[in-house]
């Protein structure tokens, strides 16, 4: 077997072969429902037009408009037509994502646009990031890929996913929400990570868990959920431990604890939490995965249940995965 060293932003040149797909639309809003935002005064200097209602969640939705100035995405709390229940909530979601992407201009590049609030509900305009979620991209190479050479794309994958959360953890920034659907590959081969709504910076004490998906967090922020907490802190080694749990379902299609589970989703959350803080974990091999032993070696010691012996920076993984691939450190 042999692992060819990543030449600089290469990590995905084989896999942008085949256009890439609209992001799937789940909920079943007509267009009519949001014919409201019309009325933001910012689309209607900028002409823009409703194309594509994407995945709503935690009474927050994004939507795709477009008009002769280019494509955006609006993210704004549900029409009035649906529940009003969770509005204040997708408004704080809102809030910290426009604070986040001002914060992190020279991290994120010009994709903020715009925000504003029109009744009662806040919105927040910025530019269309055109690309392949990374989640689609692993589906794909497990589905159609050689082993080999599903070791090789997964590993250069994998550094990249890596060195974004580390740039991102440089700048005093935790995400929140690490999962491979938040990484876009541009068709320029540029790797983004997106979707800041629940980010918070750690040296202003708002680094705080916000629901991400039990299958991704830490075993120790899922023992404070079931310990009853309410303001649990995540931090960088939390999140490291996150975004090794997503290239770990990215190489082998299942969650590190979830890989005898055929259905995450059948479970209640404490259910999965308890999973989760019980520290079990599958191997590649126990989950049919072509066995990569230095690969999930590093991904182990990120994995590692008790936090001192849990990598301590993503940087330290990016320069173990880069001595796999043959390349020099740094």
């Amino acid at each position: 077997m042999t692992i060819r060293a990543p030449a600089a932003r290469d990590y995905d040149a084989a896999m942008l072969d085949r256009p890439a797909p609209e992001r799937e639309t789940t909920n079943a809003e007509t267009v009519a429902d949001w014919s409201f935002v019309n009325e933001i005064d910012k689309i209607r200097e900028l002409g823009l037009s409703l194309n594509k209602i994407l995945t709503a969640r935690r009474g927050c939705a994004v939507l795709k408009m477009s008009g002769e100035s280019g494509r955006y995405a609006l993210k704004i709390a549900d029409p009035p037509s649906q529940s009003r229940n969770r509005t204040d909530i997708a408004n704080m979601a809102v809030d910290r994502e426009r604070h986040a992407l001002r914060r992190l201009f020279t991290y994120t590049g010009k994709i903020y646009v715009a925000h504003g609030e029109h009744a009662g509900r806040k919105w927040l305009l910025m530019r269309w990031i055109e690309g392949r979620t990374a989640q689609a991209l692993s589906k794909r190479i497990r589905d159609t890929d050689s082993p080999d050479a599903r070791r090789d794309k997964m590993l250069r994958l994998t550094a990249a996913v890596f060195k974004q959360v580390a740039k991102l953890h440089d700048r005093d920034f935790v995400h929140g929400d690490l999962q491979a659907a938040h990484f876009l590959i541009e068709p320029s081969k540029r790797l983004r990570l997106i979707d800041f709504a629940l980010s918070g910076r750690q040296s202003a004490g708002d680094n705080l868990y916000r629901g991400s998906p039990a299958e991704y967090v830490a075993p120790e922020t899922a023992r404070a959920k079931l310990a009853g907490e309410k303001k649990i802190k995540i931090d960088k080694l939390s999140e490291i431990y996150s975004a090794a749990a997503v290239a770990f379902r990215m190489y082998t299609g299942k969650a590190p604890a979830f890989g005898k589970i055929d259905n995450i989703r059948s479970l209640s959350w404490d259910e999965r939490f308890s999973i989760v803080a019980s520290s079990q974990r599958c191997s590649f091999k126990d989950l049919g995965a072509p066995e990569f032993p230095a690969f999930e070696d590093v991904l182990s010691w990120c994995l590692e249940p008790e936090r001192e012996a849990r990598c301590p920076d993503l940087w330290d993984a990016v320069r173990a995965l880069e001595r796999i691939a043959g390349s020099p450190p740094g």
